[in-house]
């Protein structure tokens, strides 16, 4: 039996359920010890978690944090099997397409696009994003896209106002198919987060073939962002770091280029077939 969490009644029940069978149990979840709770709360949750990981038989872990969680809980390496966070790579992979035409499209041509996707929330930090868009204010071939909604959308809006940036556009939502284009023609993905578990929006760029910089609270930022050599990550509260970098990323042609090669080959390797050959490995001993 596979579990997702121990947080809802319906997995708790389900444990105790397995147990009771003798159905040997998979936990999956994408907690890292990154996650910012008070420290009585922290300890309280590490002494029950420790107890209660004794009772599992199998963890399959997303990345490194992740393992981390699980070793510093006192899970043996035995019971740990490596299933990475993925999206469908091919579903964003298109490289047949004519990023010019689609950048007509949206207005954007002969404009270097850095992109922002995700909710409009304090954690994602859209305002941080705004600042460094506010440093680029006069260069008339750099854009800024945001891509999500939330409760500080319109925070944004008066701060696009304020600031009187016309180099800023929130898009709000898209469906998949709509998001995949705005990647295709975007050249660098900024995740400012104070916090993610993972970040699945570093996937989803890099399975497009863009560079990613990244605050180093991401869990995916350990597995997928490489300094130099996928993107960059930088301290959540290093604004001239963010600014450095991302002017790398917009002025050097050439390191982007091979920045774009290490990505797809980075990238190939976060797919579904490792998640499947782990569980086969647990049921089958494969």
């Amino acid at each position: 039996m596979l579990f997702f969490g121990w947080n809802k009644i319906i997995y708790l029940k389900s444990f105790f359920i397995a147990k009771k069978l003798g159905i040997k149990t998979i936990l999956r979840v994408e907690t890292n010890l990154n996650s910012k709770i008070f420290f009585i709360k922290k300890l309280l949750k590490f002494f029950l978690l420790t107890i209660f990981f004794k009772f599992i038989d199998y963890f399959i872990y997303i990345g490194k944090l992740n393992k981390e969680f699980y070793i510093k809980h006192r899970v043996p390496p035995k019971k740990l099997f490596y299933a990475p966070y993925f999206v469908d790579n091919s579903f964003f992979d298109k490289e047949n397409f004519d990023k010019n035409k689609l950048k007509k499209k949206y207005n954007l041509n002969y404009k270097k696009i850095v992109l922002f996707v995700g909710k409009f929330i304090e954690r994602k930090k859209p305002i941080n994003f705004l600042n460094i868009a506010k440093k680029f204010k006069k260069k008339k071939n750099i854009h800024f896209l945001m891509i999500g909604s939330g409760v500080l959308i319109d925070k944004c809006k008066f701060y696009l106002k304020k600031n009187n940036l016309n180099n800023v556009s929130i898009i709000g939502f898209q469906n998949q198919k709509q998001l995949r284009e705005y990647y295709l023609i975007s050249d660098v993905l900024i995740l400012p987060s104070e916090y993610e578990t993972w970040g699945l929006v570093i996937n989803e760029a890099m399975a497009s073939g863009m560079p990613v910089i990244s605050t180093n609270q991401c869990g995916g930022t350990v597995d997928l962002v490489k300094n130099n050599n996928t993107g960059f990550s930088y301290d959540k509260n290093d604004s001239k770091t963010l600014f450095n970098r991302l002017n790398i990323l917009l002025k050097n042609d050439q390191k982007v280029k091979k920045i774009k090669k290490n990505i797809k080959l980075h990238i190939s390797k976060f797919t579904y077939e490792t998640t499947i050959n782990s569980l086969n490995k647990i049921i089958y001993g494969q």
